[in-house]
């Protein structure tokens, strides 16, 4: 059985609506676009809000659809997670092992490279 915060969007839905649809439509399947990313680090938890245990290769985003791949840093994550803040699409939080390698990460303002054929 599937958790119930599998499908769920931790967002309003007119947020949703019109920010995440757009965001979607403006990639094409061959596209990619680049934001200035504010990427931070997390980790712990026992649920991200797509109903998957937390796991190296996540990110969350408030703005993205689940599934959509990101390249921060030359390396690639999977949006898995919500903030729950409704940030922007230049808001990124990657999911590490531990607490130490957070704080080694810090706060990072780099471009990321959203993929198309979301």
């Amino acid at each position: 059985m599937a958790s119930p915060l599998a499908n769920a969007s931790v967002l309003h839905p007119d947020y949703v609506e019109s920010v995440e649809i757009k965001a979607v439509q403006e990639l094409a399947q061959d596209q990619t676009r680049i934001v200035q990313g504010n990427v931070s680090a997390y980790t712990g938890g026992y649920v991200m809000a797509n109903g998957e245990r937390p796991h190296v290769g996540a990110v969350a985003n408030d703005v993205l659809p689940f599934g959509t791949v990101v390249k921060i840093n030359g390396r690639e994550y999977v949006v898995k997670d919500r903030f729950g803040g409704n940030y922007g699409i230049e808001r990124f939080d990657i999911y590490m092992d531990d607490e130490s390698s957070c704080w080694d990460f810090g706060r990072q303002y780099v471009d990321v490279e959203i993929v198309g054929g979301i």
